[in-house]
């Protein structure tokens, strides 16, 4: 190690040397320090995906958050130089099993209401490996938390990455309850035109996705709620109406009974 030290002290600007050093501390298990001279070696010799392997494993070696997503893209850089490499292509599927694990534990700490633990679990991984069903949880988890931009950012992102019919319903059907929870948020602030247009979009999509046409009632009843407080009342009601053949509510009954009462005042 004196020896190596020395020699780049004079000449750094010999890769071999710094692959040499590299080995040598790896050997005497001081791993920080390794990462720090294959990370020389990859600038000089950037094609070099064993290189870049060796670095992913130090880094792994680590052990912090932090240097297991350094570790990550250290591994995506080898599989562009040379994507058949048998190292390469089984890390990845160690990364596969290990993200399917974290997503199973996230989802049962979702079940149980640990949504940070859920989170925790997601994040474990680099946002560049996960899947269009992981985007979606953490997707979920915001939304739980109230974090519904984020939610909506999160779907966005799973929805560009989706490439299945199923999921592609559920990615629909969590969007659209991320859209009526934001809608109440303007409802809340009296903005009723922009609750109502976030509405619009959402019943607009579950008419689509739904082959009998069926809406949920809750969507129904709050896009009511909207034109109510635009003053809608003709709309609201055919809302209301809509949304009663779906369930028996003892607060729809008051909804339809407040415009009514509306019509009679007017006519009177």
């Amino acid at each position: 190690l004196c020896n190596f030290e020395s020699a780049l002290n004079l000449c750094s600007t010999r890769p071999e040397y710094w692959l040499h050093f590299t080995l040598a501390l790896t050997k005497k298990g001081e791993f920080a320090s390794a990462v720090k001279s294959v990370t020389e070696y990859c600038a000089l010799v950037p094609e070099d995906a064993e290189a870049h392997i060796l670095r992913a494993k130090l880094l792994w070696k680590l052990g912090d958050p932090v240097s297991r997503m350094t570790g990550f893209e250290a591994l995506q850089d080898a599989s562009r130089l040379n994507p058949k490499h048998m190292e390469v292509k089984f890390f990845e599927g160690v990364i596969r099993s290990a993200q399917q694990s974290s997503l199973d534990r996230a989802e049962k700490l979702l079940m149980v209401g640990d949504v940070k633990g859920a989170i925790e679990e997601i994040n474990a991984h680099h946002t560049e490996q996960l899947d269009a069903k992981a985007i979606l949880l953490r997707g979920r988890c915001y939304r739980r938390q109230g974090r519904l931009n984020e939610a909506l950012k999160e779907i966005e992102l799973a929805q560009s990455r989706n490439d299945s019919s199923t999921a592609r319903h559920d990615l629909e059907r969590e969007r659209n309850l991320v859209l009526n929870e934001i809608a109440l948020q303007c409802l809340n602030r009296k903005e009723c035109t922009r609750a109502a247009q976030l509405l619009e979009r959402v019943i607009q999509s579950e008419r689509e996705a739904s082959s009998e046409g069926q809406i949920d009632a809750r969507f129904l009843q709050n896009l009511g709620d909207a034109y109510m407080e635009c003053n809608e009342f003709d709309r609201a009601l055919s809302l209301f109406n809509e949304a009663s053949k779906s369930i028996a509510s003892k607060s729809l009954r008051t909804r339809i009974a407040i415009v009514h009462n509306m019509y009679a005042i007017q006519s009177f």
